[in-house]
């Protein structure tokens, strides 16, 4: 393997007679670089609005609710204690949640009451100066003592449907549970196939680097006919030629996933950092472009443009490969 790494490593610094093949090289490294780099920004700006939709969601919303087929509910005191005794379980608060019509001045909407009981929300919620106290709405609504259901807030956002089930299993039938995840599975849905439907679309911009790859190793073996020729009859196998000219494309395409990791990750933390791209607020509930850059994301987009980048050499060295050495060096 030394041996073709050498040879690889030579080519890709030989002068060699044709400049306009170094060029094509520089431009597959650009090509790969940039491939890489959009990646990385896009995707770490996606969490970003991600993260960010999600603090404000679970801000003003709980991470699972205990409800019952049967509608409300009085025995909530007890439901909440055997809740509380769950693994995974932070805290939980009793809530009444009804739809009623408001009028003023003639004009009549739709709206949605809703009542917790203070001395607990704020174990579960961020909105303790911004909904009234549970029996106001007990009171206003009829429901004596009963109430619409629980609020849970739990350990672990990303694990709120197992507890969930475990919620479930606890207190058996009527009650049932519905984690955040659920209750907004549309908007959630929307956000993931719109991040995977930008990394298929960015990713060709690394398939163009990857076309320049092929033509780069195209030309060099042509460049390389007769050195070919002169290892094959110097005892090299075909499965060594091969791997001299995949080794030197799959180092053109590290090279440049390197690159566009390394600008990539630089602008995600200068935006980070000095925020100096802003939206316009009456567009956009926020002003600065959110960014949160993802281990696994990196590693995917890494990945991708190495695996695309090593495709992309089989072609030009398997003919390199079956080139005929009495052949190609017949005339010299």
């Amino acid at each position: 393997m030394f041996f073709e790494l050498f040879l690889s490593l030579r080519y890709l610094r030989a002068k060699r007679k044709q400049a306009f093949i170094s060029v094509i090289t520089v431009i597959s490294v650009l090509g790969v670089m940039i491939g890489v780099m959009a990646l990385v920004v896009v995707l770490s700006v996606m969490n970003g609005f991600r993260a960010d939709l999600m603090s404000k969601i679970l801000g003003v919303k709980s991470h699972l609710l205990v409800l019952n087929y049967k509608g409300a509910f009085n025995d909530y005191k007890i439901v909440a204690g055997k809740v509380g005794q769950v693994e995974g379980v932070v805290a939980t608060t009793p809530f009444i949640h009804s739809q009623v019509m408001v009028n003023r001045s003639g004009n009549v909407s739709g709206a949605i009451l809703r009542g917790i009981r203070p001395q607990t929300a704020g174990n579960v919620l961020s909105i303790e100066s911004m909904i009234n106290s549970l029996k106001e709405a007990q009171a206003f609504l009829g429901f004596g003592d009963r109430v619409s259901g629980l609020e849970v807030r739990v350990k672990d956002v990303y694990r709120s449907d197992k507890v969930g089930t475990k919620i479930q299993n606890a207190l058996g039938n009527p009650y049932w549970t519905k984690d955040w995840k659920v209750m907004n599975r549309s908007l959630f849905s929307a956000l993931k196939l719109e991040k995977f439907a930008m990394f298929v679309i960015l990713t060709m911009i690394v398939l163009v680097g990857a076309l320049n790859i092929i033509s780069t190793l195209v030309m060099v073996v042509m460049e390389k006919t007769r050195d070919v020729a002169i290892l094959r009859a110097m005892g090299a196998s075909a499965k060594s030629i091969m791997t001299i000219f995949m080794v030197q494309g799959l180092l053109v395409g590290l090279v440049g996933t390197l690159a566009g990791l390394a600008s990539g990750l630089g602008i995600c933390h200068l935006l980070a950092r000095y925020k100096f791209i802003s939206l316009p607020s009456d567009v956009y509930y926020i002003t600065t472009l959110p960014v949160r850059v993802e281990f696994w994301d990196v590693c995917l987009v890494s990945l991708s443009a190495v695996v695309i980048s090593f495709l992309a050499t089989i072609y030009p060295s398997w003919h390199a490969s079956k080139l005929n050495p009495v052949a190609a060096i017949r005339y010299e």
